[in-house]
């Protein structure tokens, strides 16, 4: 469990009960040849950290779902969720952020399908922002 201490935050893992987890994770130090459990542990995190960015590479934030009458909806993989953006008459909406302007739009507007629906409606008097 963690415990806050000003700005750093105090890890305490408590491996008693959990005899096969305590073994893995010495086996781990004599492998590579770590004394401290602390060092171990930022490895372990260090490295875990740099495979999920990595991932985040292969598979970005933002993804179209879905293009219709309607809108937009985009993945959204960091909020782990899909997004409506709403293309209206009076403008462009974030049922997400409840905002006119934020990623989700952007990401929106960059969409050369999205970009070209809303040249469309602006001819026909909507108010959509410039793409």
């Amino acid at each position: 469990m963690g415990r806050k201490t000003g700005l750093k935050t105090q890890i305490r893992l408590k491996l008693d009960d959990e005899p096969e987890l305590l073994a893995m994770f010495e086996k781990i130090k004599a492998k590579i040849g770590i004394q401290s459990n602390a060092d171990l542990i930022r490895m372990i995190i260090t490295e875990k950290y740099e495979e999920l960015q990595s991932k985040r590479d292969l598979f970005p934030r933002f993804e179209q779902v879905n293009f219709d009458e309607n809108g937009v909806k985009v993945l959204d993989r960091e909020f782990h969720k899909v997004v409506q953006v709403y293309l209206k008459p009076e403008g462009i909406f974030c049922e997400s952020c409840e905002k006119n302007d934020c990623e989700h739009i952007r990401f929106a507007l960059s969409m050369p399908e999205v970009k070209k629906e809303i040249k469309k409606k602006q001819l026909e008097g909507w108010r959509l922002p410039d793409v």
